[in-house]
């Protein structure tokens, strides 16, 4: 949990993990003309992992209870790794900890729950990268692992000149920005917040306002390969990055 092994926290064992299938909303229509209705959609609302941990002190009440703190205070961490997902990682939320019965009963095992809400999905701890180099114009194609679909964030730094206007296309999705002012050595951000909200920044502040009315919402293109493209008024370096996500 944010790279904290669970070995080192105390005496505890993982003895058992369980997933339980996602949580999904199902969205429904009618049929025009016909009796009854028809799938429209779905979308993934919450992952659950559940960890059984036994502790490995049985003699000393006191110092079992203070290794279910440990793993309870671990547990409130928000980035789990698993073994049997490798390079992936799931932001949680922890949901529930050991009651105080588990610490009393020797024989019993530490249960702690959390629960994916923001990002239901497993996702790449590496992200796969795409970068232009100097330039006014530039286009590529980026990968986008997984099996659905997946934000993209993009870093633009600025060569020479003054980046006033720039527009950036990732699988026929564009974002135009306008009325900028960034100098030479400065920076254009595209990241997302730990929800998935977008987040334009120059430097460090906030440009939200320097979107133009008719760009899209945000990046999320499909797995596989999206093409990606870019105009500026002056030369910038670009890189478009993506952590694929694993239904």
């Amino acid at each position: 949990m944010d790279n904290i092994p669970l070995s080192s926290v105390g005496p505890l064992i993982l003895q058992q993990v369980y997933e339980d299938p996602p949580a999904v909303e199902i969205t429904e229509g009618e049929r025009p003309g016909r009796a009854g209705t028809r799938f429209v959609g779905s979308r993934r609302q919450s992952v659950k992992i559940a960890l059984e941990v036994a502790v490995r002190e049985l003699y000393d009440l006191s110092r079992r209870a203070r290794a279910v703190e440990a793993l309870a205070a671990w547990a409130s961490g928000s980035v789990l790794e698993l073994s049997d997902h490798p390079d992936q990682r799931l932001h949680v939320a922890c949901t529930a900890v050991p009651a105080l019965g588990q610490v009393r009963d020797y024989t019993a095992v530490a249960r702690v729950e959390l629960t994916a809400y923001d990002i239901p999905y497993w996702e790449d701890k590496r992200p796969s990268t795409l970068t232009l180099t100097a330039g006014s114009t530039g286009s590529g194609s980026l990968y986008v692992p997984g099996t659905a679909p997946s934000p993209v964030n993009v870093s633009v730094s600025v060569v020479s000149g003054t980046l006033t206007e720039l527009a950036m296309d990732v699988g026929g999705e564009v974002i135009t920005l306008e009325d900028l002012s960034v100098a030479a050595g400065g920076t254009v951000q595209l990241t997302h917040t730990a929800a998935d909200d977008l987040v334009i920044r120059a430097g460090s502040t906030g440009i939200m306002s320097a979107r133009t009315p008719d760009s899209a919402d945000d990046f999320i293109p499909a797995p596989g390969y999206a093409a990606v493209s870019y105009t500026a008024d002056t030369d910038v370096a670009i890189t478009f990055s993506v952590h694929g996500r694993w239904a």
